[in-house]
């Protein structure tokens, strides 16, 4: 694998820029371990949509 030609490129998004995923992390803190299937997820698709 390291001698693929390999193309990286990293660019940092503030946490205030990207409401979904900075939800979506604190939201699994919260999970317990394992495997959580959601069966009514519009809780968290309303707070999504706070932007």
């Amino acid at each position: 694998m390291l001698r693929l030609n390999w193309e990286v490129k990293l660019k940092h998004i503030y946490r205030e820029g990207n409401y979904c995923t900075d939800d979506l992390a604190n939201m699994a803190i919260n999970l317990p371990e394992g495997i959580v299937l959601m069966y009514a997820p519009m809780e968290l698709g309303y707070t999504l949509m706070r932007m």
